[in-house]
Order: C-alpha cells, then sequence, then structure tokens
C-alpha cells in the first residue's frame, strides 16, 4: 500500500527519520516541495499495516506536526 503525508518542508527529514522507524514502513522518501506553496511539502511511504494504523501512529507518536494524508 502506498501512501503520502504533507507536512511543513522544514520537518520533512525529521518525519523521514520517525517513520523510517516504524514497524510495517517498507519505505520512506522526500515527494517534494509543492510548487504552489513551498511551506509544504510531501513524504511517501510504502506499507505493510492499514492506513489506519500509520494514521494512529501519526496522531499518538509523531513530534513533527502534519497536515493530512492521501492515497497514492
Amino acid at each position: 500500500m502506498k501512501l503520502g503525508i504533507d507536512v511543513a518542508t522544514v520537518d520533512v527529514k525529521k518525519m523521514i527519520a520517525e517513520l523510517s522507524e516504524v514497524e510495517g514502513v517498507i519505505n520512506v522518501t522526500e515527494g517534494g516541495m509543492y510548487r504552489e506553496d513551498q511551506i509544504y511539502s510531501q513524504v511517501h511511504l510504502e506499507l505493510t499495516k492499514s492506513v489506519q494504523y500509520i494514521e494512529d501512529w501519526l496522531y499518538e507518536h509523531s513530534t513533527v506536526d502534519y497536515v493530512g494524508t492521501f492515497p497514492r
């Protein structure tokens, strides 16, 4: 399963570092800045767990504020 996360550009590396340690995350990469608003970027994930599992983990454990998730 593939998922994207919108996050502040300044926090992309921190989000990638956190997610790379999460069970069920196979791959996590920087998806690039939004051309329209470079304050935000995407982080792309490949998962073996459900989207709900990752969203719950983000809400409960991540120290990075994120805007939301989207399917890829």
